[in-house]
């Protein structure tokens, strides 16, 4: 499961209104969102990850120290 917080999923996806669920007032719905479905993801997650400040490189490689595999 790939983790981040409100201020990078914002910094993201801009939370704008192309997202239907995140029309009213994006942020406290984006964590609302999370509260409701955080436990499920790491449920099922055999990692979690955070993504927050890191480049699309620097998440891969903590997936793969994550899962133990090597690297790609």
């Amino acid at each position: 499961y790939l983790s981040m917080d409100v201020e990078e999923a914002t910094r993201r996806t801009g939370l704008n209104v192309a997202r239907p669920l995140l029309a009213v007032n994006p942020r406290k719905q984006w964590r609302e969102l999370m509260e409701a479905r955080r436990h499920l993801y790491e449920e099922v997650a055999r990692a979690v990850v955070a993504t927050d400040a890191r480049t699309p490189e620097e998440v891969a490689q903590a997936v793969l120290d994550a899962l133990e595999l090597k690297e790609a």
